[in-house]
């Protein structure tokens, strides 16, 4: 592309769009590259979507801070923006003696990360989740906890950025780049990019697009997660 940007994100992953909405709002010329056919084509596509409050992150941490102003973000334009918010709060579940005495560490922890936890007995477990096993020792309760969609809130922002001016290019895959007196030079599947400034937002491929251009500060290790979902179907 001819056009010269003001900043070029690559990847849209949940983190990738959700800049790529912040440049745009701030009046910023952007461009979302993606290397795969639509955005959420990697991990993000695959989240646990909760939307967490960072009650366990090491207290005044940088982790801490964008989490929590993730949440507050969120908050703020969920309604607006037609995105779902689930208040569901979440259950931290001590299962054995090693779990039990870990959870007044946790919960000091939260209380000074300004998300204070009730406390619950195995009783108190029991009668609120009846269906958790009776292995349960006891656990904490967060309130501010919710579940959000993981689809639909990327897809939004992506949206948005494309309604006020961005620019998404998908099946655009990073080979090279080069910068020189404050411009970036990006070689791509496609037609090259140019961009003042060019933000990494590759998640898993990180590392490789970091070594286009310069020596990896650090390798990424992947490994797969696993979650399992529990259905209630009613045959008929």
């Amino acid at each position: 592309m001819d056009r010269l940007f003001d900043v070029a994100i690559i990847g849209s992953g949940i983190v990738g769009c959700a800049v790529f909405r912040e440049c745009v709002l701030a009046g910023l010329s952007a461009v979302l590259i993606e290397r795969g056919p639509d955005i959420l084509d990697g991990a993000s596509k695959a989240n646990s979507a909760i939307l967490h409050t960072g009650f366990d992150s090491k207290p005044n941490s940088l982790e801490h801070r964008l989490i929590q102003d993730g949440h507050r973000a969120y908050h703020a334009i969920h309604e607006r923006l037609g995105l779902s918010l689930l208040r569901t709060g979440a259950t931290l579940v001590a299962w054995n003696d090693t779990d039990l005495a870990r959870l007044d560490s946790i919960a000091e922890t939260a209380q000074i990360n300004g998300v204070p936890p009730e406390r619950l007995s195995a009783d108190a477990i029991r009668a609120t989740e009846p269906q958790l096993a009776t292995s349960a020792r006891g656990g904490l309760f967060i309130r501010d906890e919710s579940l959000i969609d993981p689809w639909s809130a990327p897809l939004a922002y992506a949206r948005q950025g494309i309604a006020n001016g961005g620019v998404v290019l998908r099946n655009t895959n990073i080979t090279g780049g080069t910068s020189d007196k404050g411009f970036w030079a990006l070689q791509t599947s496609g037609a090259p990019i140019h961009a003042r400034t060019t933000i990494n937002c590759a998640g898993l491929q990180g590392d490789v697009v970091e070594a286009i251009a310069r020596p990896r500060p650090f390798p990424i290790a992947r490994r797969r997660g696993q979650f399992l979902v529990s259905t209630k179907v009613r045959m008929i």
